[in-house]
């Protein structure tokens, strides 16, 4: 056989059917894994449905500094090896922007999102100039084309609602966007909200009544907080920053329905997670600090302080008393590339905040807490390639049926599940929904491939 006749084989017989299979699995696999929405039921869609991403820091020019050679350097192979390799991270650079949108535009073509937020860490240092931030920046919205910043009037308006915020991204900062305490600065923080608009706000969700449907009291409504949570601890290098946040909690905290209402629930959007001990997380906790002539101030940390952690549950969802029992939620956050998820609970005997994995506190749980307050807590895994493209799809409703009975008053219902990836070598992860109520647990994302692994991060199919 002729040599051209054996590539036209290949070609045709075995190449062309493998791209075509491998295109479409990169462009539909979000439906090939049945990867939707949660619903209230299987005919009618949630009304509040939040595309979750993380972490997608974006490099730039600090990553080619380190193949500059000097202007007169000599001829020779390791020069020639060096400019490859340059040339070679710049077609990376363009590579992962073409990811990155691949994995944002696929997902919303397949799982129509009412609102997205990206997790912080936007941009991959807070070191980089003026110059080079704007130009990551524009890369940025080049990337999410389509999309626009939440705008200063929005905020001011409260509310969440409209067919406008589908294309709206609520954006919040993250450590490689503005620094650690000990480094973060005003400076910092303006040309960030130049580029991306506001943080530390809250807006309302209030979902519409099904027909026939009516609610006795509070009308329901769903918090969406937003909170720049890298200016909480301490020391901190400006301490203005840090009575931002701080003023930003207490509003929230007086607007927050007192006397255990079920009709409001809150959802906590920030990029640091909240203080938990080893074994919970794949990072412990830790915080690495400036030197004292640098300022002393906090260069480095996985989660925010155990003290600042329980102040912020108790300001947002409440410490259970017999006159206020606290409020329903989900809090959502980045930072640790790999993810997690977590369950906060309130000891009854102790009167304290206490955290454990959801899958042990849904396999271990002891009786006499079986009615505690909860709040699920879940680390979105990074959309980077390397960690698989996740994306998370977090879903929230108020259930009018709940124990058969309507009309009357009953806690806001929140699922959430995580799914991946555009990898060819099939990596998928997802949180199964969760009811904060009645604590059932089912998968919402089914593949049979293989049987399913749980650990205490994701349910893994590989």
């Amino acid at each position: 056989m002729a040599v051209k006749g054996l590539a036209t084989i290949v070609l045709l017989d075995l190449l062309l059917p493998a791209a075509i299979i491998l295109n479409i699995y990169l462009y539909f696999y979000p439906l090939l894994y049945t990867c939707t929405f949660p619903r209230p039921s299987p005919s009618v869609p949630a009304p509040f449905r939040l595309l979750t991403l993380a972490d997608p820091q974006i490099e730039g020019d600090t990553t080619l500094r380190k193949y500059d050679l000097p202007t007169n350097a000599r001829f020779s192979p390791a020069r020639v090896g060096t400019t490859i390799r340059k040339y070679g991270k710049m077609l990376d650079l363009w590579g992962n922007d073409l990811y990155l949108s691949h994995v944002y535009h696929t997902m919303r073509k397949h799982t129509y999102p009412t609102h997205t937020t990206v997790l912080g860490d936007l941009l991959g240092s807070q070191w980089i100039s003026d110059e080079e931030f704007w130009r990551r920046a524009a890369r940025f919205w080049r990337i999410f084309l389509g999309t626009r910043k939440v705008s200063t009037k929005e905020v001011e308006g409260g509310s969440a609602h409209g067919d406008g915020w589908h294309e709206a991204l609520m954006l919040l900062p993250g450590n490689h966007d503005v620094g650690y305490a000990g480094d973060i600065s005003r400076p910092r923080l303006v040309r960030y909200e130049k580029a991306f608009g506001p943080y530390n706000y809250m807006l309302s969700f209030r979902p519409p009544a099904p027909e026939n449907r009516s609610v006795t009291g509070e009308e329901p409504e769903l918090r969406i907080a937003v909170l720049n949570s890298l200016t909480l601890d301490t020391p901190i290098w400006d301490q203005s920053l840090a009575d931002e946040s701080y003023s930003f909690l207490e509003g929230l905290q007086n607007s927050r329905q007192k006397g255990g209402s079920k009709s409001q629930a809150t959802v906590l959007l920030t990029h640091l997670p909240l203080h938990k001990p080893e074994q919970i997380c794949v990072d412990g906790p830790e915080v690495k600090y400036f030197p004292p002539h640098y300022g002393g101030g906090i260069k480095s940390q996985n989660f925010v302080s155990e003290e600042v952690s329980d102040r912020l549950k108790e300001m947002i969802f409440g410490s259970p008393t017999e006159e206020d029992q606290g409020g329903e939620g989900a809090i959502l956050t980045g930072h640790d590339h790999e993810g997690c998820q977590s369950v906060h609970f309130w000891e009854k005997g102790k009167n304290t905040w206490n955290v454990t994995t959801y899958k042990k506190w849904m396999d271990e749980r002891p009786e006499k807490q079986v009615d505690a307050k909860t709040v699920r807590e879940i680390t979105v895994r990074s959309m980077m390639g390397e960690f698989g493209g996740n994306a998370g799809l977090f879903s929230a409703w108020y259930d009018y049926d709940l124990n058969g009975m309507s009309p009357v008053q009953f806690p806001a219902r929140m699922r959430e599940i995580l799914i991946c990836s555009t990898r060819v070598e099939v990596r998928v992860c997802l949180l199964r929904p969760w009811n904060p109520a009645r604590l059932v647990d089912r998968p919402c994302c089914q593949h049979n491939r293989r049987d399913v692994v749980v650990d205490h991060r994701t349910v893994v199919h590989s």
